[in-house]
């Protein structure tokens, strides 16, 4: 009997380029999708998916000596 593949992708799946700003190496989980993201040092770009992005993108370092600032992990690439 002939093993059944499913490679019938009806969904439609958006991504979105995003750059890690931080100089670590990062294994990010996606709070939304469950999708494991290795980021290999600061620069890394990665196709994230959308809905995992907008949680990404909120998140940032926050710096409390000398002024309340706050530094973004991750930034939309322009292509």
């Amino acid at each position: 009997m002939e093993k059944r593949r499913n490679t019938d992708w009806t969904g439609e799946l958006e991504t979105v380029r995003i750059m890690l700003m931080k100089d670590v190496i990062l294994n990010y989980t996606g709070q939304v999708t469950g999708n494991l993201y290795i980021f290999n040092r600061g620069g890394s770009v990665l196709d994230v998916d959308k809905k995992d992005a907008e949680k990404m993108l909120k998140r940032s370092e926050q710096h409390s000596c000398c002024g309340s600032t706050s530094t973004p992990y991750f930034e939309i690439v322009k292509e």
